[in-house]
């Protein structure tokens, strides 16, 4: 007996039992169907999907990337501001609205570098004119002003210092000489030198000291060595 005849056969037996068996897999399926349209419609979104709408901007620089530095003295608004990690001077004083009426344009030109990179947690003091012409700043000649520590003219208001050792004898100029000439020195090498020069100026040798330039022991070998 071929497939066809039982078929017929099985149908004259049975209508009833095929037809209800017919219905329940077509229902099979559209319940099938919907159930994975369902799942598919409740799937979170991959990051890939949404990452133009969620991620931060790139533009926004990370915590590491930023200093604060405050600026006061003859700015527009003075204050402690957020900059990028490689700011100058230069960008510090746009940021505070720059120089004030009462500010000595021209001397701040001579004596300040504003190319000078800033550092974390520093301050920068902008004179004002009453400052210079009362001798609060005076004018230092081919180096650069000393912003943390303004030099005066009256020794009485310079503070008391233990053990204040200024040399300007002989021996390399540690505001002047060459990361070459600097590496020279015993206990002296090439991040030493380097890390001499970026805390230029210095208004006394011991500053290599209370900057944090050099231990002690590498300072007790060079300080007859060097000079201002």
């Amino acid at each position: 007996m071929s497939y066809l005849e039982i078929t017929k056969l099985t149908l004259k037996k049975h209508p009833v039992e095929i037809i209800l068996l017919s219905i329940s897999l077509i229902l099979t399926v559209v319940c099938g169907i919907a159930y994975l349209q369902t799942v598919k419609a409740e799937e979170p979104l991959l990051i890939s999907d949404t990452a133009q709408t969620i991620s931060p901007s790139t533009n926004e620089p990370s915590q590491d990337q930023v200093i604060f530095v405050e600026i006061s003295g003859a700015v527009v608004e003075p204050s402690v501001y957020k900059l990028a990690a490689d700011a100058r001077l230069y960008n510090l004083i746009q940021e505070a609205g720059g120089l004030t009426p009462s500010a000595d344009a021209d001397f701040v030109a001579r004596n300040f570098n504003l190319a000078k990179r800033m550092a974390d947690q520093e301050k920068i003091y902008i004179p004002f004119q009453t400052d210079i012409t009362q001798g609060i700043f005076v004018e230092q000649p081919q180096r650069l002003l000393e912003y943390l520590a303004p030099f005066y003219t009256d020794s009485t208001k310079v503070p008391a210092s233990k053990d204040t050792r200024v040399s300007t004898g002989s021996g390399i100029n540690i505001n002047d000489a060459s990361s070459a000439e600097l590496d020279k020195l015993p206990g002296v090498g090439p991040s030493t030198a380097q890390k001499i020069i970026d805390n230029r100026p210095y208004t006394s040798v011991d500053e290599l000291l209370s900057k944090n330039v050099l231990k002690d022991s590498v300072f007790e070998q060079i300080q007859s060595l060097i000079s201002l």
